[in-house]
């Protein structure tokens, strides 16, 4: 095969890699939900602590008026989450949001001071969407070290006011959903990619992904020419 040939091959292929994005999901405003199934479909190991625990996948949305729907199917809101565990309330985890944050998340939905208060599960009117520090990983965000829960980073990691609008959870059998307006927010509409990442407060089982953002701007078709 001559050198021409080769180099056309090589460069046909480094244009293909180019091409194609790097995040397994492209997430398009205005567009149809997409579904991401939970690590377990990805191989790795199954929820800790057996199938009350387990998350089955996470469905999300960005409308064309700039709200974000988050939902999220886990056996973890069911009838467990009325249940003790070693003594104390099962407790839901906050959403870690990272926008054009590489591997990091800078905001996060924030439940409120969830603590061990039976009655905030059905407290939809706390927490909301903040600007944060920092993180890594949903396991650094609520750890579990040796039987120490960190429920309340999020309150000391918090930057600045709320943000967004009509920001709202709600819990039904089988899912918890998250719902925030970034209209006007300049960081989320400008956005390139989002990521998300959810987890027990426990920490036992965990669903992240990284988005593409798409936008589906109009077309302009030139007047013709004279």
């Amino acid at each position: 095969m001559s050198i021409i040939k080769i180099s056309l091959k090589a460069l046909g292929f480094v244009a293909l890699v180019a091409s194609t994005s790097v995040y397994a999901s492209n997430l398009t405003v205005g567009g149809s939900t997409v579904s991401v199934d939970d690590r377990q479909s990805a191989g790795d190991n199954a929820a800790y602590g057996g199938s009350s625990y387990n998350i089955d996948q996470m469905d999300v949305s960005w409308s064309s008026d700039n709200t974000i729907t988050v939902d999220i199917f886990t056996n973890f809101t069911g009838s467990n989450n009325q249940n003790y565990y070693n003594g104390r309330n099962i407790l839901f985890g906050d959403l870690l949001i990272g926008v054009d944050s590489g591997s990091a998340f800078n905001y996060a939905f924030n439940l409120g001071n969830m603590r061990w208060n039976r009655s905030m599960f059905s407290n939809t009117s706390s927490g909301g969407l903040y600007a944060i520090n920092g993180t890594y990983s949903s396991s650094d965000w609520h750890p579990y070290n040796g039987g120490a829960h960190n429920y309340g980073a999020v309150s000391g990691r918090r930057t600045g006011s709320e943000l967004g609008s009509n920001n709202s959870w709600s819990v039904s059998g089988g899912k918890i959903s998250f719902s925030f307006n970034v209209a006007g927010l300049s960081v989320f509409e400008n956005a390139s990619t989002l990521a998300l990442s959810w987890a027990e407060s426990c920490f036992n089982d965990d669903v992240h992904e990284t988005f593409a953002i798409r936008r589906n701007r109009p077309v302009v078709v030139p007047e013709p020419s004279t």
